[in-house]
């Protein structure tokens, strides 16, 4: 029996295909690696493009996961320093998209945006008029655990954000969330080339946020603090429409550059503004707002009415413009039913047309009065018609005297670098009334003091004992009060004629200068730091 030998394929052969084998692997190898490099470098081009067309330019960036239809950016920075840092970019697309400069899906975690950024954006170069802009390349954004940083290095505040933004056939969609305290912010609106609808709402806003935005784009603000809910609604067609805001303040404050303090409570404030018209003119209506002073004893109730505003700061308005006020409290004078009609002017200053309110039992009103910005000064005259003694007597007495009766006043009255001057002014009773002074006795030693008909040999010299009783209890047929200016403040010419109501005691028929009674206007008004020069 013979046993053929085994057949053996010649060596030659199998290294060929060994070899050959081995080019497959490795040609595929390269295309694979080829394919997703390529996928790499397109995902990172086309994220510096995205963001260098923002104006911004990418310092870094790691593209961490490509697949055909998902893409991972983490750590990526553009911009100037402080501009913008976001963690992860999260991209969902197909490759024709990409191809295509678009995407399906951008998801966006842990962004940080602040001041720079926006100053960067304010930079990009202008779309030419009339060039179309380029298609939005998305179709959906998402922000999660974004924070954008407001107001100056040192003096931020971060405000959390979250939200969405679709994008269909040229249909912008948002819907966003701020992280206000002690109020969320929420955004809402529909975008359609020229054609806007959307809102902002917050129940409380926090009005420093709202100075530190005004103040990062440039706007002139005082300085605010305090709680405010409000509404802002936009509405546009065709490039015409207008914007629409509603306040409700809480507890506002607003500071002045030398420190005047504004309060706001309570009422509702709406403004109106036209967007995109020849017509820029907006109108403030007003409805039940409390005002009061930090520095003054002011207080106003009540404020109602609307106000064409033709420039905002400072308020230029067309003339008669009108607020009704309900209640006025200034120091120790209150007032009732009050009506203003003004206008604003270009150089800052306010004209009081007209005022009049019911107080001190009378009308007290003011025509062409003037508040000038410039050197902070009031000019005014107060008519007083009609009002009882009791009443002024009450407020500008300081507890020393009372009385009956009725009252007619002219005071042109001037407020200047914080110290205030009286004209020509004049306190009239009418005659028949009748004068309490509490403390009649040291009145009567000033009035002696000053008239000679008090002393040794006069026309009263044996009354010094009869006038005290008589100023306790006085019927008057002259009361007269002169307001002059001195070299001690302003002054009191006092003419006082009459005699004693109960004890028919001697006529009398005196002058009194008191001097200096800046302290009890002050008292009265609730202006003493205003009045003290402080």
């Amino acid at each position: 029996m013979s046993v053929e030998p085994e057949q053996t394929q010649p060596k030659p052969k199998r290294r060929r295909r060994q070899i050959l084998v081995i080019i497959l692997v490795l040609g595929l190898s390269l295309l694979i690696g080829g394919y997703w490099l390529g996928r790499i470098w397109l995902v990172r081009s086309r994220t510096l493009a995205a963001f260098e067309g923002m104006g911004l330019h990418v310092t870094q960036l790691q593209v961490t996961d490509v697949t055909p239809w998902h893409a991972e950016i983490r750590e990526l920075v553009a911009g100037p320093p402080g501009a913008l840092t976001i963690q992860r970019i999260s991209i969902d697309y197909t490759i024709e998209r990409l191809f295509h400069r678009s995407v399906d899906r951008i998801s966006i975690a842990g962004a940080d945006a602040g001041l720079p950024l926006l100053e960067a954006l304010k930079a990009r170069p202008k779309t030419t008029e009339g060039t179309q802009p380029a298609p939005l390349p998305f179709s959906t954004i998402e922000l999660a655990n974004c924070n954008v940083h407001l107001g100056k290095a040192g003096d931020e505040i971060v405000v959390p954000i979250s939200g969405t933004v679709t994008h269909d056939s040229g249909r912008l969609q948002i819907s966003a969330k701020a992280n206000l305290n002690p109020k969320p912010l929420i955004v809402s609106a529909v975008v359609n080339g020229q054609d806007i609808a959307g809102s902002i709402d917050c129940e409380a806003l926090d009005t420093p946020v709202v100075q530190k935005i005004m103040r990062d784009l440039n706007i002139a603000t005082p300085d605010i603090s305090g709680w405010v809910g409000a509404r802002v609604a936009v509405a546009m067609q065709g490039g015409q429409g207008s914007i629409t805001a509603t306040l409700r303040p809480q507890a506002v404050t607003i500071a002045s550059e030398k420190g005047d303090k504004l309060n706001l409570e309570k009422g509702v404030i709406t403004l109106e503004q036209p967007i995109g018209s020849a017509s820029q003119v907006g109108v403030v209506t007003i409805n039940g707002l409390n005002a009061s002073s930090s520095t003054y004893d002011v207080w106003m109730e009540g404020i109602s009415g609307s106000v064409t505003i033709q420039k905002p700061w400072p308020l230029v308005t067309p003339p008669d413009q009108r607020l009704t006020i309900a209640k006025l409290t200034s120091g120790k004078v209150k007032l009732t039913n009050g009506a203003i009609t003004f206008n604003g002017q270009a150089d800052g200053d306010l004209i009081i047309q007209e005022t009049h309110w019911q107080g001190m039992g009378g009308l007290i009103s003011s025509e062409n009065a003037k508040f000038s910005q410039a050197d902070s000064s009031i000019a005014a005259t107060i008519k007083a018609q009609d009002v009882a003694l009791h009443d002024l007597l009450d407020a500008f007495g300081q507890g020393k005297a009372t009385g009956d009766g009725r009252v007619n006043a002219t005071i042109p009255l001037n407020i200047r670098n914080g110290r205030l001057a009286l004209g020509e002014g004049s306190v009239i009773a009418t005659p028949g009334g009748n004068l309490q002074i509490l403390e009649s006795k040291t009145i009567t030693n000033t009035i002696a003091a000053g008239d000679p008909r008090f002393a040794a040999g006069g026309q009263y010299s044996a009354l010094r004992e009869d006038l005290p009783k008589a100023l306790s209890d006085f019927e008057f047929q002259v009361l007269r009060a002169d307001l002059r200016n001195s070299d001690n403040g302003i002054r009191a010419d006092v003419h006082l004629a009459g005699r004693g109501r109960n004890m028919k005691t001697q006529p009398y028929d005196l002058e009194l200068r008191i001097s200096p009674i800046n302290q009890a206007l002050a008292i009265g008004l609730g202006l003493q730091q205003l009045l003290e020069g402080k």
